[in-house]
């Protein structure tokens, strides 16, 4: 597996584990957005301020889809194992090696674990 590939698992996991915690645990964006701000400099870097964690999360998790979204879509797909139905069979391996590592199956775990607030 190439280190691009490992680098797009990694974060699929990690978002996996964090987004359905921060996403289930409040379920109204007009309620983070009030909490949050985001903004762009001149040169279309990312602020974010907020006045919580949850939405300081969300505010940051927007702004990293607005940028990335395309890659993080694509990072889901190889943590879940279903790389290959949309790119092919050169993705059965990874997919085969994502399924049998259970990447799914540890986000969740960690879900159950997870402190809501």
């Amino acid at each position: 597996m190439g280190s691009v590939v490992r680098v797009a698992v990694s974060r699929a996991v990690v978002l996996a584990i964090c987004a359905p915690a921060i996403a289930g645990a409040q379920a109204d964006p007009a309620l983070l957005w009030r909490d949050a701000t985001l903004y762009r400099d001149e040169w279309g870097v990312p602020h974010v301020y907020a006045g919580h964690p949850r939405a300081l999360a969300f505010a940051f998790g927007y702004a990293q889809a607005e940028d990335h979204l395309e890659p993080m879509l694509f990072a889901y797909r190889v943590a879940n194992g279903r790389a290959a139905e949309v790119l092919g069979e050169p993705y059965a391996k990874s997919d085969a090696f994502s399924v049998s590592v259970g990447h799914a199956r540890l986000a969740e775990a960690a879900l159950r674990v997870v402190d809501p607030v």
